[in-house]
């Protein structure tokens, strides 16, 4: 699995595993998780497999990244819903509304994405 620590110590690194990111995510939701390859990945990104696989050890690697993000995503939604200056009861609507219109957004309106959260499901990712 991709080790975090390595990530924030090179800045180069970084960003080469967000632009591996950012298309792995374009081609799953377009393509679907099935239907897109590492190889897919590195043609859209004009590198080879090889440079992808020294940053991911698998496809399924870049997934759980992919999900990850739009997990952390959500508890960022969460973490800054529950900081704001208002009563518990509009932060717990806020909070509501917000996740609802995300799972509209992300999961519900793209079935690709929903093929992403199936795979995840099936392979008990925690």
């Amino acid at each position: 699995m991709l080790d975090l620590s390595d990530v924030s110590a090179d800045p180069a690194r970084q960003e080469n595993i967000t632009r591996i990111l950012d298309s792995a995510e374009k081609l799953f939701r377009h393509y679907g998780y099935s239907k897109t390859t590492v190889a897919d990945i590195a043609r859209d990104l004009g590198m080879s497999t090889a440079n992808i696989y020294r940053f991911f050890a698998s496809k399924t690697e870049i997934h759980q990244a992919v999900c990850g993000r739009m997990l952390a995503q959500s508890y960022k939604m969460a973490y800054d819903i529950r900081h704001l200056p208002i009563s518990a009861a509009d932060r717990l609507r806020n909070y509501v509304h917000a996740q609802y219109k995300m799972t509209l957004e992300t999961m519900l309106d793209e079935q690709k994405v929903h093929e992403m959260v199936i795979v995840a499901i099936e392979r008990d990712w925690h």
